[in-house]
């Protein structure tokens, strides 16, 4: 008898409340009735480690989706009767801090094939319910803890739920060659432990047809950089230690600097190959790493940390993470270097527009998003730099920039 424990991952759902008679009397004619939904984060989700997952089967058409994956694996027989590398083009680009980084493309009907198993993960494997007259999504495929490669979430997301906790100490982690020491064998491995991929594995065909079409999203015996599925298998797969990592941490017990050990709570979170583990209190972080290691032991995976990279510091230090800067006041920032170039980078757009140098559309794109960028982390900072320009050239900038994306 398997007696393995089953992974079922629920999504945030809104939450609304009835808009009371006084309310549609004397509301401003703006007011959002819907506040409790933009109060809840909508892309976070729930974890549950359970032994039964049959109670969830009526929210989501098993037999369906392996009939899709039939299909799938019918229809693209042919991509699996080529040389497998005759499918990708690769290429190199440079790493922020050294090296480079191998990304293989695949070709057009690679792609298209690939986009097409990604879409039936992602609309027949999630589940779907009225809610209040609104259809709405009741699994997710990621943990709450993850932020990589997932809507609406980002690196500004993932370091605010540090920002929140007020952390004052942070280790970052690095996982060694992840997608490409993802194994076929360890994907299948993850997915028969995580619902409704657990259901599909349960039938012989089922399983066969799962383990065949993933098969297709491999090169060389791991996952390729620059496919459009191995994000979301990566997002998958690591659920399980998502939640064993998340949980741990939230009442983790460890070594302080006098040597006695106490229970403290430390906020995890995942972008990609990075963990980032933060606290309030000084932790020991090599009792962190050791215990990271543990739980990728307890699932047997075939990555491990690359401990070269460890880090750990204060935010009174140089705390950096995802790119982006904690300071010590627990605000995220572009930091100086950054926020220099921008605002280097504007004033010589506008001083070449006045010349009539026209700059390329790709570089204004480069610029508007840097600036977008920074002001999704400190929308007040973002205004002060464009306001400031705006005065000292007497130009509306933004206007500028505006009229000319439109013109493109």
């Amino acid at each position: 008898m398997n007696i393995m424990t089953k992974y079922v991952v629920f999504k945030n759902q809104p939450e609304f409340r009835q808009a009371s008679l006084q309310d549609l009397l004397y509301c401003d004619d703006d007011t959002d009735f819907d506040d409790g939904l933009k109060q809840r984060d909508l892309t976070g989700t729930r974890t549950f480690n359970v032994y039964d997952t049959w109670r969830y089967r009526k929210s989501v058409n098993i037999y369906k989706i392996i009939e899709e994956l039939e299909r799938f694996n019918k229809n693209t027989e042919h991509l699996r009767e080529v040389d497998r590398h005759s499918l990708y083009y690769t290429f190199y680009i440079p790493k922020k801090t050294r090296g480079y980084r191998k990304i293989d493309a695949p070709n057009a009907d690679l792609m298209l094939a690939l986009r097409y198993l990604k879409s039936i993960f992602e609309e027949k494997c999630v589940g779907y319910k009225s809610i209040g007259g609104f259809t709405t999504q009741l699994f997710a495929l990621y943990h709450t803890a993850a932020f990589a490669y997932i809507k609406r979430r980002g690196t500004v997301d993932c370091l605010r739920k540090h920002q929140k906790n007020d952390s004052n100490w942070y280790a970052k982690f690095d996982l060694s060659n992840f997608f490409g020491s993802t194994t076929l064998e360890y994907t299948m491995q993850m997915f028969s432990r995580i619902f409704p991929f657990s259901e599909i594995c349960k039938y012989t065909t089922g399983r066969n047809e799962l383990e065949k079409a993933l098969e297709l999203a491999f090169l060389d015996g791991g996952l390729p950089q620059g496919t459009p599925i191995s994000p979301l298998i990566t997002n998958i797969i690591m659920i399980p230690v998502d939640f064993e990592l998340y949980n741990g941490f939230r009442n983790f017990k460890c070594t302080d600097r006098n040597g006695e050990e106490r229970e403290q709570r430390c906020v995890y979170t995942r972008y990609a190959d990075d963990f980032i583990v933060s606290s309030r209190l000084d932790f020991k972080f090599k009792e962190a790493q050791e215990y990271i290691n543990s739980v990728l032991a307890k699932f047997n995976a075939p990555f491990k940390l690359n401990e070269e990279k460890t880090r750990y510091g204060s935010r009174s230090g140089s705390n950096w993470n995802l790119g982006l800067m904690i300071g010590q006041d627990n605000k995220i920032s572009l930091g100086h270097a950054r926020k220099k170039r921008l605002k280097a980078m504007i004033s010589n757009y506008v001083m070449d527009k006045k010349s009539g140098v026209r700059w390329p559309l790709e570089v204004i794109q480069e610029m508007d998003g840097l600036r977008s960028y920074y002001y999704m982390i400190d929308s007040e900072g973002a205004d002060g730099m464009m306001a400031y320009l705006s005065n000292r050239f007497n130009v509306n900038i933004m206007e500028e920039i505006k009229n000319d994306l439109r013109a493109a």
